[in-house]
């Protein structure tokens, strides 16, 4: 086991590939891809070097923003490929389609000269000990501010350890949309296999972008404190898929697979009471989440994802925006409740709220609503759950003189 620092030191290299083609028949097409979108020069005589000439000037004059990252040149029969910007890598690939007599064309593509530099997770210089973290390491981002935005693949490395100190400012991953406006087709999220990950302690303004994938690790993650996200969503956002893995948010603002296509299932969300002083702790659950146990303390919730077998909340805010929820437990502050997925039971005390009137959408509530207490509140002046029934336990009905352990039924009068 080693420690492994963070120094982001290396110097940035620029990426150079190179294409070359081969059996040539008039008629052919040579097409280039990057992001899914591609340019095709289609033959118009068998000589390479005049087919190399026609793809570099359609690379070059090309309006697509994932070609506008890198220049072509041409080097005799060889089309050269230099990124604009040293130190930032570009996917390329090469197809045809057959024209001519034979089908044996072909377009080859080589990285002769691999981008790498101070924001590669990957490159060896970036680290304490010229060595990158392996499994069993205890890895660190401290007092730093370069970001590590390449070489994210890291889900085969389990580190002892994962460790984002607040004091480390520079920024994790990558964002889903690119600075030029087209969708990333790069690693976003740094995957990696690591078991335990302490996020935001120590003092120092944090990160305003980390991007965790752990996979189908049972990892706990603990969130002490975060930077503000730089684009107002959540500075951490955490993808993984292991019911025994643990997320405790102690303050500042996490994710959990936000956009479509992106999905989470996890075991225990837990939310600390909100801290004296600072900022209020929000944490944003995705469409594709799907978790067992939420144990809520404080702070802003936003639920959107597939379900959550158990929901309790002792204060706060709490909004449900989608899925079914099979136990929720509102002990204090309140729960607004627009999904139109199954609450297959629900609990209400103290001076806890339930509150069914922001969304006129039918809801389905498979259970006498439960409350405890004459501080507790359910509202639902919109009707919108037809087949209400009321357990008002040990708690009196206001205006009507009923005594306690009433049940109440919504019916027409």
């Amino acid at each position: 086991m080693a420690i492994c620092i963070w120094r982001g030191d290396a110097a940035p290299v620029t990426q150079e590939t190179r294409v070359t083609a081969a059996a040539i028949e008039v008629g052919d097409q040579f097409i280039l891809t990057i992001n899914g979108k591609s340019i095709t020069v289609i033959a118009a005589s068998t000589s390479a070097s005049t087919l190399i000439a026609a793809l570099a000037t359609a690379w070059n004059t090309s309006s697509l923003a994932e070609f506008s990252e890198v220049t072509a040149t041409v080097d005799g029969t060889t089309l050269v490929l230099r990124g604009d910007k040293p130190g930032v890598p570009f996917v390329v690939t090469g197809s045809t389609i057959n024209g001519g007599a034979a089908d044996t064309q072909t377009l080859s593509i080589a990285a002769t000269t691999v981008a790498s530099g101070p924001n590669f997770w990957t490159t060896p210089r970036n680290w304490s000990g010229n060595a990158v973290p392996v499994s069993g390491d205890e890895v660190y981002l401290v007092d730093s501010a370069v970001d590590i935005l390449y070489g994210l693949n890291q889900a085969a490395v389990a580190p002892a350890s994962l460790n984002i100190e607040q004091s480390f400012t520079g920024r994790i991953g990558l964002r889903a949309v690119n600075g030029l406006g087209y969708a990333e087709y790069r690693d976003q999220y740094l995957r990696i296999a690591a078991t335990k990950v302490h996020i935001g302690r120590g003092s120092g303004a944090g990160s305003s972008r980390i991007k965790l994938d752990t996979g189908t690790t049972a990892t706990t993650v603990n969130i002490f404190d975060t930077g503000n996200a730089e684009d107002g969503t959540t500075s951490v956002v955490w993808c993984g898929n292991s019911t025994a893995a643990m997320l405790n948010v102690f303050r500042g603002s996490l994710g959990i697979a936000l956009r479509p296509g992106e999905t989470a299932t996890l075991g225990t969300l837990r939310i600390a009471p909100e801290p004296v002083t600072g900022r209020e702790t929000r944490v944003e659950l995705g469409p594709g989440v799907t978790i067992t146990t939420i144990d809520k303390c404080g702070g802003q919730l936003r639920f959107a994802g597939q379900s959550v077998a158990n929901l309790i909340q002792h204060e706060g805010s709490t909004t449900i925006e989608s899925g079914d929820v099979t136990a929720l437990r509102v002990r204090g502050g309140t729960v607004v409740y627009n999904s139109t997925g199954t609450l297959s039971a629900a609990t209400v005390s103290a001076a806890g709220k339930l509150d069914f009137s922001q969304d006129v959408r039918s809801k389905v509530v498979t259970a006498p609503i439960e409350i405890y207490g004459p501080a507790a509140r359910v509202s639902d002046p919109f009707q919108v759950i037809p087949n209400l029934v009321l357990d008002l336990n040990e708690t009196p009905l206001p205006g009507l003189d009923l005594g306690t352990n009433v049940r109440i039924t919504r019916s027409a009068p």
